[in-house]
């Protein structure tokens, strides 16, 4: 039971997944019980070879670090303090622009999944992708006249037209109030933009997931408004009789909206396996090499 406490202990906010954290707990375990038996065939007791074996494993939180050092390149420390950057970074997007809720969901979401993506991730190239997955967005949102680009304002009330890079790389509902032609013909270039960015970080890390970071972010600043309009739309036709008297007129969900989400997702999924079918291309042309 002891050595059950002191793997908790030591496993305890590492980081790792539930299968990583069995795999190294099994092997501390067997670990400390070869040289509990070591021990206990030198004329050591059970309880006293044990409390020797743990004290030469060190303290936990010491091992903790070196452990999550060894896979993750870092402490568990370190990853926290690196992945509070985000929090430090979109709080700075929030001051500067005014309209912005200060806990907006979109921003608040972002941030979520990026640092969850951060202190999953193993190798120093695909931690500093993360980063340089944001340069476009930044440069967006400083070209942007209003500094609205990550706003989340309603649809009908953005008036003033975003930068050249504002357009290629936001979500469709920035550009609500111009005709459908102009949406598709100027989403279809931010998609392609997005999907070839994509790509040139799958070419520097060699990891297919980093091709996808350009895309989760557009999806993760995009995807808000549907699920507000939704949810708003279907609480009014739903109890609109019990909790309001004089109930504005809601329409349901944009339909652009929903086309920028949707778009979105399709080409996150054929990066993904466009990054897949290059990766599997690279690995045979290095085993031919070798053979």
């Amino acid at each position: 039971m002891k050595i059950d406490d002191y793997l908790e202990r030591v496993f305890y906010w590492s980081f790792f997944s539930k299968r990583e954290r069995q795999d190294r707990a099994d092997e501390l375990r067997v670990h400390l019980e070869e040289t509990v038996e070591d021990f206990m065939s030198r004329g050591f007791s059970q309880p006293d070879a044990l409390e020797i074996a743990i004290q030469q494993c060190g303290n936990p939180s010491k091992l903790r670090r070196q452990l999550t050092a060894s896979a993750f390149g870092m402490s568990s420390a370190w990853i926290v303090r690196i992945a509070s950057l985000f929090v430090v970074l979109f709080f700075i997007f929030v001051i500067l622009t005014p309209r912005v809720p200060l806990f907006s969901p979109s921003l608040m979401l972002c941030l979520a999944i990026l640092s969850i993506m951060f202190s999953t991730t193993r190798k120093r190239k695909d931690r500093w992708a993360l980063y340089v997955g944001l340069i476009p967005f930044c440069i967006a949102y400083l070209q942007s006249h209003d500094r609205s680009i990550f706003a989340l304002m309603e649809p009908s009330a953005s008036t003033n037209q975003p930068s050249i890079l504002g357009n290629i790389l936001l979500p469709s509902w920035f550009l609500y109030t111009s005709p459908y032609f102009r949406v598709v013909y100027e989403s279809f270039f931010g998609l392609i933009t997005l999907y070839g960015f994509g790509l040139v970080l799958f070419g520097w890390t060699k990891n297919v997931w980093s091709s996808a970071v350009p895309l989760i972010y557009s999806i993760a600043i995009s995807v808000w408004p549907v699920v507000r309009d939704t949810v708003k739309f279907l609480l009014w036709r739903t109890f609109h009789d019990l909790l309001f008297k004089n109930p504005p007129p809601l329409e349901s969900p944009n339909h652009i909206i929903l086309l920028s989400v949707a778009s979105r997702l399709l080409v996150l999924l054929f990066v993904v396996l466009t990054a897949r079918w290059l990766s599997v291309r690279f690995h045979r042309n290095a085993m031919a090499q070798v053979d």
